[in-house]
């Protein structure tokens, strides 16, 4: 069987269509080792995954102890390496075998151009791959109420972005609510209808590139409009208490969200802001 005979069974790689699991085909490299041979070690910093094309290769604790035996089709080190920690068991062929490697390079490069494929790889993992970040960086980069922040600042958010995918006709949020925390809009468009909406008056449109949330964040007030997604999309959540974290460890966050926030409110939500700005750590 080839490799993407094996992804297809694989359940890794399970809701991928058949184009995304060929654009990650295409990025693993073929290679071989004899009998005897570690493809990785217990405590290496991880730097790719293995799908197993032939032979056998058995997992193993660090004092030797033998864990399991897997064979073709078995996909080893994903689990450190979609985590960025150092691999917690080593791998050692018990034959000569034949496999496919995919670095962490490789798979941000896919994540980059297709972010869907992370978000599907996430959900079959249990986790937002690690290897989503330079994409959500670039993302937040593209915001105009985030992207003078510095990198660092940029990854931090990153780290801790949750995915929310949208329905059309599907309520974000509710006038009323407390704050849930920040959304960045990735795709999709979305409707802000005031909770004292004019009769006929159009709704507020946000799109891609969009934050939505910040003023009631900054001045702990509940959401005075309701959002309605207008068609499918997905957005990303930073909750507030992530929010706050960040805030405490980052102070140019707020600053930057202070600043655009405060052109659009009122002098008393202005005054209210700057308050709880400078009573942030």
């Amino acid at each position: 069987m080839d490799k993407q005979e094996l992804m297809k069974l694989a359940p890794l790689f399970m809701g991928l269509s058949d184009a995304e699991q060929k654009t990650i085909a295409e990025q693993f490299t073929t290679a071989e080792c004899k009998t005897g041979t570690p493809l990785f070690s217990i405590g290496e910093q991880s730097n790719a995954l293995f799908l197993v094309g032939q032979g056998f290769v058995r997992l193993e604790t660090e004092g030797g102890q033998s864990l399991a035996t897997l064979g073709p089709g078995s996909i080893l080190g994903e689990s450190s390496l979609f985590r960025g920690k150092p691999y917690d068991v080593s791998a050692v062929s018990m034959s000569d075998v034949q496999y496919w490697r995919l670095t962490d390079r490789q798979l941000r490069n896919i994540l980059l151009e297709q972010p869907s494929i992370g978000i599907q790889l996430s959900q079959n993992s249990g986790g937002l791959l690690n290897q989503m970040d330079d994409f959500l960086v670039k993302l937040l980069s593209r915001s105009d109420e985030l992207g003078n922040l510095p990198q660092h600042t940029l990854e931090a958010i990153a780290k801790r972005l949750e995915p929310v995918i949208i329905e059309a006709g599907q309520i974000v949020c509710r006038a009323g609510e407390v704050p849930q925390g920040l959304f960045l809009i990735e795709l999709g468009t979305v409707e802000l209808r005031p909770e004292a909406s004019v009769k006929g008056e159009p709704p507020e449109t946000l799109t891609s590139g969009s934050i939505l949330g910040a003023a009631p964040l900054l001045t702990n007030k509940a959401y005075a409009y309701s959002v309605t997604a207008v068609g499918p999309g997905r957005m990303w959540r930073l909750s507030a208490d992530d929010f706050q974290t960040i805030n405490s460890r980052n102070p140019g966050l707020r600053r930057s969200l202070g600043r655009s926030v405060r052109s659009h409110l009122g002098r008393a939500d202005q005054a209210q802001a700057a308050s709880r700005l400078a009573g942030m750590p």
